[in-house]
């Protein structure tokens, strides 16, 4: 039982291109065959790290029309609630001591 590919990559913080260079990886069999004697369970050919290892170029991302936006009515302000003073703590009495002579 081997770890994932996405934990390998994600607990090591791999630089994909970096990693794939310092292991002369130029194919996905060489790819795969490095993962597996390090017990990683290999990603699919298609995969977008395997895509960006290789060079192959990834599949351009699909882009929704930016929704129109109604005009914002600006709201009322509201005052800034106004802050008590702060209340003096009263200073204690000190109290003679029973042994004090007068």
């Amino acid at each position: 039982m081997g770890i994932r590919w996405e934990d390998y990559k994600n607990r090591r913080f791999l630089n994909l291109t970096g990693w794939a260079a310092y292991y002369k990886i130029k194919t996905y069999s060489d790819m795969r065959s490095h993962l597996l004697s390090a017990g990683v369970i290999p990603p699919h050919e298609s995969h977008k790290d395997v895509l960006s290892i290789l060079g192959a170029p990834e599949p351009p991302a699909v882009q929704e029309a930016p929704k129109e936006r109604k005009a914002a009515v600006p709201a009322k302000e509201k005052p800034a609630p106004k802050r008590k003073p702060r209340t003096r703590r009263s200073t204690r009495k000190k109290v003679p001591s029973k042994n004090s002579k007068k």
